[in-house]
């Protein structure tokens, strides 16, 4: 199996979960295939022969990943469906205007400070 991390704006990590523990030396070769959409029908969008990519997206949507992991006994896939959304923050706009009490009783306390002479 495998998991979809968002990583930052459109690009996603794909963490590749197979137990290489039991299977070391017995996996030669992995094709992750990426689709638009719901199903892993038609030609992929992309394909990409690596155990564990970072990939960037064109545009917020619906996606499907297939890890194909091909070993001596044949291939095995996985299958999953995500989405991909805006980068952080995208739907809200301005800055925070709020602050919390102790954030204002820290600035209060450091200008007091800073207010302090020393007397000789």
């Amino acid at each position: 199996g495998f998991s979809v991390v968002k990583d930052e704006g459109l690009t996603y990590a794909f963490i590749n979960e197979t137990n290489i523990a039991s299977a070391y030396g017995c996996v030669f070769g992995t094709q992750w295939d990426l689709y638009e959409g719901d199903s892993a029908s038609g030609d992929p969008m992309q394909s990409l022969k690596t155990w564990e990519p970072t990939f960037t997206f064109d545009k917020p949507g619906t996606y499907t990943a297939v890890l194909n992991i091909g070993g001596f006994t044949g291939t095995e896939a996985a299958k999953a469906t995500f989405k991909v959304t805006a980068a952080r923050g995208a739907e809200a706009s301005g800055c925070s205007q709020s602050g919390s009490p102790a954030g204002a009783l820290a600035l209060l306390a450091v200008g007091g400070l800073l207010s302090l002479r020393r007397r000789d």
